[in-house]
């Protein structure tokens, strides 16, 4: 089922991220260094980051490669609660 995006929830979660928290849990931003991404993203990518949208797991990059300089790591805001989430996710994942 697709969400749609209403414009009171677009302006909701602006107004979060103006107020350097996220919109699914409340959580402050912390920022954070992760690991840079490149290509398409699996399903299970796309599905945590519709669902943890700040789990700094990773941070997607697009498709084109990376200069070296560039691969070592992008800044990122991490939502705690979305990043725990996140990785439970992934570990059932590996469990099933």
């Amino acid at each position: 089922m697709t969400k749609i995006y209403k414009k009171e929830n677009i302006e909701k979660n602006f107004e979060d991220l103006k107020r350097n928290q996220c919109w699914v849990h409340g959580d402050k931003l912390q920022i954070t260094i992760t690991q840079p991404f490149e290509g398409f993203p699996a399903d299970h990518m796309r599905q945590i980051d519709k669902e943890f949208p700040f789990h700094a797991l990773y941070v997607h990059v697009g498709c084109m490669p990376l200069t070296s300089n560039e691969a070592h790591g992008q800044r990122t805001s991490m939502c705690l609660t979305c990043n725990k989430f996140a990785l439970q996710f992934l570990q059932d994942i590996e469990d099933l």
